[in-house]
């Protein structure tokens, strides 16, 4: 061949090189003009482990048990819509409420699919960190385990802070009642009351417990202990209600709300507790009854004040509702980013048998 001719084939050669990149150039281009947000998020995370999603209810407030009941009864309906797992704690306050005007909708959360019943305290309980009118801190270790006990066996009276001996209530009657131990505790103290507590909650057949330092939640991996009880493991917290107008209240501004809070921990294969309260579906913040309990920490407690407190308007409940369910909505479309999970699911990923119930 001679050399003419290989010039040619060279440069016939080199403009088919030149075209099939420029063609792969003009696809990645394309494509990467298309691609929404979610595929985006998607591609991030790809080569990292799906993160766990815990939707956690706390169920408050005693002033307004018709409100309260027919926001658990809202949240019931959503999750079940969307098939999406959820925790609901409740205080020896608002599960006495519940026991006595709505035994339909306890029946309900008893049943459901996705509910895992847990249980947590809330003044004038004297184990509420900066409540301890009893003077708990200066017991002997048993002493202070049998006062606590009393305490979580009978109802708690809201005005004098007292255990009433001859009522049942606290951990003991949520576990009579739904047949089962509720498989998760909030310990709302530090140092000896707190030990105090897990030993109690453990003796009366919880296996997890939210451990806090001071009033600030702190994160833990899956599978760390504190004394007997699991701590529920926790990566990032989102408080929900503190997010309803930040981006809108479609199902992209709740993923934004949650992408903003995986950036800010870097979490990777973590749990992320995305955090409501009966109440901030109709009242606003902070919650009524601390409007009984927030100033005055010693009984006895005039529990006028909290019916007297501001409720949100008509559209700000719907705007609340709506975001709410977008929430749920947008985790249970986004499987290949997040995996929705309760305390139940958590007790299987650590091997707890659970010997007093069958997983729903």
């Amino acid at each position: 061949m001679s050399n003419y001719s290989r010039w040619i084939c060279f440069i016939f050669l080199l403009l088919l090189i030149t075209s099939a990149c420029s063609q792969e150039k003009t696809q990645l281009t394309g494509k990467n003009k298309h691609t929404s947000k979610t595929e985006a998020a998607a591609e991030r995370t790809s080569s990292a482990e799906k993160n766990y999603i815990i939707f956690t209810l706390n169920d408050n407030e005693w002033a307004f048990p018709e409100k309260s009941v027919d926001a658990l009864k809202r949240v019931i309906k959503i999750h079940e819509k969307y098939n999406v797992p959820i925790d609901i704690y409740f205080s020896d306050a608002t599960f006495q409420n519940l026991v006595s005007t709505s035994p339909e909708v306890l029946k309900e959360l008893n049943t459901s699919s996705v509910v895992a019943i847990a249980y947590h305290i809330r003044p004038p309980m004297p184990a509420y960190e900066g409540y301890d009118f009893l003077n708990l801190i200066s017991m002997s270790e048993q002493d202070r385990y049998n006062t606590l006990l009393n305490y979580e066996q009978h109802r708690l009276d809201l005005e004098t802070g007292e255990a009433v001996m001859t009522d049942e209530g606290g951990y003991q009657y949520v576990k009579d009642t739904i047949g089962y131990s509720p498989t998760t505790v909030s310990v709302e103290n530090i140092g000896p009351i707190a030990k105090t507590m897990r030993q109690v909650y453990a003796d009366l057949g919880a296996k997890l417990s939210v451990k806090h330092s001071g009033n600030s939640s702190v994160q833990f991996a899956l599978g760390q202990k504190d004394g007997p009880l699991y701590v529920r493991p926790e990566n990032a917290e989102i408080k929900l209600y503190d997010h309803v107008y930040d981006y809108g209240l479609d199902e992209a501004a709740a993923g934004k709300v949650i992408e903003d809070a995986i950036v800010k921990e870097g979490v990777s294969g973590g749990f992320i507790n995305i955090k409501m309260h009966d109440n901030n579906f109709y009242a606003v913040m902070p919650a009524p009854f601390w409007d009984v309990y927030a100033h005055d920490k010693k009984p006895p407690f005039d529990l006028s004040a909290a019916y007297e407190h501001e409720l949100l308007t008509t559209q700000e409940a719907e705007d609340t509702w709506a975001f709410y369910e977008n929430t749920v909505a947008y985790v249970s479309h986004h499987p290949e980013l997040y995996t929705a999970v309760n305390m139940f699911d958590v007790e299987e990923m650590l091997g707890i048998p659970r010997s007093d119930v069958a997983r729903k």
